[in-house]
């Protein structure tokens, strides 16, 4: 597989940046109350101690409405991708910034059954969201398989924002490409024209694919985890301009992480930190500026804990509430302020 290019990453966060926590898995008491109010589940945080919290009217098509969403990736150029997690075929392009402004993905595929469509099942899995700077787009990559009986046919795809169409790649016979085993929340970043995700083939190795949005090209580097080690204690993030993995252990509880030197080369992997357990935080969400790891707190607590890799210390907590589930945090950098249109 080819090599892609590297670059300067574009993942630094400003002090005013916005972060959007999604809560998820909520009580149906709590899910009520917040549907009640645009039924969305989106608060934004602002300030340099996230002290200032609204919650989100995002007016968005109602087959979002009051429905189980994740963010797929990080703010890009103020864009957010959103998908339904029941149904990934459900995939919406928003603009906070702008009233109104969304564009919801057709749901048509990019190779047509004909005939034999209705004797398969279709599934569709997101697998990343990104901006191709050559060409100037906004662009998703999704597996999509069809169950029939006898066979099971599956294809790639890209949605590309400018032409808002689906485009089928074309992977020579034999060369699979490892795919998300489970939902794809924490298991895949976006940097630098890249995105990336953790992947298998089968239940067999797990690999970190990077997918280059510019000429469609995969690169595969074996994931650096022992046998016996599954996603779920895994988390994929960006780290101060880097693919990063933090691997939570649990005999003892501790986490690591390892930085990606070289895209699709195995050996470049490198562990950088082996940290004790935090007291009542125990699950990485995210990363944020200068080397900061977001830990979530014990279940419907609405604590997160921002752990600073060079002191090795919480460097603060925030409170988002208590009785909230805090399953994502995405930076966001409002165009307005940085002078980008």
């Amino acid at each position: 597989m080819a090599n892609p290019p590297t670059g300067k990453s574009n993942g630094t966060f400003v002090t005013n940046d916005i972060a959007f926590s999604v809560l998820s898995k909520l009580p149906l008491k709590s899910i009520k109350r917040f549907s009640s109010a645009c039924k969305s589940w989106l608060y934004l945080r602002s300030g340099d101690n996230f002290q200032d919290e609204k919650e989100l009217d995002m007016n968005l098509p109602s087959a979002f409405d009051a429905r189980h969403f994740h963010i797929l990736g990080s703010a890009i150029q103020g864009v957010l991708c959103l998908y339904i997690v029941g149904n990934q075929k459900n995939i919406i392009l928003w603009n906070p910034d702008v009233s109104g402004q969304y564009r919801v993905l057709p749901t048509d595929y990019a190779e047509d059954l004909g005939s034999r469509d209705e004797d398969f099942v279709p599934n569709f899995q997101v697998h990343g969201f990104g901006y191709d700077a050559a060409n100037h787009d906004f662009k998703v990559i999704q597996l999509v398989k069809y169950f029939g009986y006898h066979e099971t046919i599956s294809f790639w795809q890209v949605y590309c924002l400018r032409s808002n169409t689906w485009t089928k790649l074309n992977i020579p016979s034999g060369n699979q490409i490892p795919f998300h085993q489970y939902y794809p929340n924490g298991l895949e970043v976006y940097l630098d024209g890249f995105c990336h995700w953790l992947g298998r083939v089968a239940y067999g190795q797990l690999y970190l694919v990077s997918f280059n949005l510019t000429n469609y090209k995969f690169s595969v580097a074996a994931a650096p985890v022992d046998v016996g080690v599954t996603e779920q204690s895994l988390k994929l993030v960006v780290l101060n301009g880097s693919v990063a993995m933090i691997n939570q252990h649990a005999d003892p509880m501790s986490f690591s992480i390892s930085i990606l030197g070289k895209i699709g080369v195995k050996e470049s992997w490198t562990k950088l930190f082996n940290v004790a357990s935090l007291p009542s935080f125990k699950d990485p969400i995210s990363a944020g500026k200068k080397g900061v790891i977001f830990f979530k707190g014990d279940e419907n607590n609405g604590r997160v804990a921002c752990f600073d890799l060079t002191t090795r210390m919480i460097e603060k907590e925030i409170d988002f509430g208590a009785k909230k589930n805090i399953q994502q945090i995405v930076f966001y950098k409002n165009r307005k302020n940085t002078g980008r249109h």
